[in-house]
């Protein structure tokens, strides 16, 4: 009788179908290593750098000093200087994963280059716009409650800048099963006498869903811009089962899922219709708006990092100090 060790050297060798299903399953966990959108990134910038070695005639691999340096300079004239180092990045991916050097480590010859382009054709980010209260007013007075598209889109609305939350927290990219998971499920949302709890399993910074954060909503003594009615609203107008997402809606009998991308262009269609500055607001102006007013209320830093689920200190770059802002602090300075 065989050994149970001959036995299983023997099931590997003739067992070819294991091996190949063994294949696929590393192939389909390195395929689920990136999240979607960043997959979408690696892929334009991949295709940027090997159509510049098309044209040029260069070898995308192993790439030489002088042609990195042109592929930098390349990039600069299409490109704002701070997106200049994603594109570098996906050359250094390139090579790594193929067994070659990173040749981005330690290169002098590189970081000075970039530092003459930043220092030429360099610029501050563009940041959205915050979204303030008045601005609320103005989205929701464009709005048909008779709707339920209009409901649950104020409701969206309010839960984001409230939650000073990513769109991405809230609704999925795609209406693919894994997607859906992701976001924010009617099972998601708990209602207590004078407060609404929501549980975010996945955000930018949980890609892995290794924590629950969750963000209480109270009522709001302005009932127009009340985020616990907003969200009790969208709750009564349907039935849903607990894996449903949550932002959805009927129209003649047809259910209506909210994504991401058709959130993004009816926000804009309506802050248009409302006469807002459509051009410099995003759903993202929701986030940054909800962590001002945090701030303008006296929030603790950490409560509006933790509320915003950032994980680091950058939250502060979100917070919009206005005019009026600065000048009660300069007259502070001199009382």
């Amino acid at each position: 009788m065989r050994s149970s060790f001959e036995f299983l050297i023997s099931s590997v060798a003739d067992g070819s179908p294991q091996l190949v299903l063994l294949k696929k399953e590393v192939n389909h966990y390195r395929r689920n290593a990136l999240a979607i959108s960043t997959q979408k990134t690696y892929k334009s910038q991949y295709d940027a750098y090997m159509r510049f070695c098309i044209k040029f005639d260069f070898m995308p691999v192993p790439i030489s000093q002088k042609h990195l340096l042109m592929y930098t300079v390349f990039l600069s004239r299409s490109l704002k200087a701070s997106s200049i180092a994603g594109y570098l990045n996906v050359v250094r991916l390139i090579h790594v994963s193929l067994g070659y050097e990173n040749p981005l480590e330690n290169n002098f010859e590189l970081s000075y280059l970039k530092r003459g382009i930043l220092r030429e054709i360099g610029s501050p980010p563009k940041q959205a716009m915050p979204m303030t209260t008045d601005m609320l007013l103005k989205l929701r007075a464009v709005l048909d409650f008779s709707k339920q598209k209009d409901l649950t889109f104020w409701g969206i609305c309010l839960t984001s800048f409230y939650g000073m939350l990513r769109k991405s927290s809230i609704l999925p990219e795609t209406l693919k099963p894994k997607d859906r998971n992701n976001a924010l499920l009617d099972k998601d949302v708990k209602f207590c006498d004078d407060y609404v709890v929501l549980s975010f399993r996945h955000s930018k910074t949980n890609q892995f869903g290794r924590k629950i954060h969750k963000i209480p909503y109270c009522r709001n003594s302005n009932q127009v811009l009340c985020p616990f009615r907003a969200i009790l609203s969208v709750k009564c107008i349907s039935e849903k089962s607990q894996n449903d997402l949550f932002f959805s809606y009927c129209t003649e009998r047809i259910i209506y899922n909210w994504t991401g991308p058709v959130f993004f262009k009816s926000f804009k269609s309506y802050c248009a219709k409302a006469g807002l500055p459509y051009a410099d607001l995003t759903p993202h102006s929701m986030r940054r708006g909800g962590a001002t007013l945090g701030h303008l209320k006296h929030l603790s830093p950490i409560a509006i990092q933790a509320r915003g689920d950032w994980a680091t200190d950058c939250y502060k770059k979100y917070i919009h100090l206005d005019d009026d802002v600065m000048l009660e602090a300069a007259r502070l300075m001199v009382s």
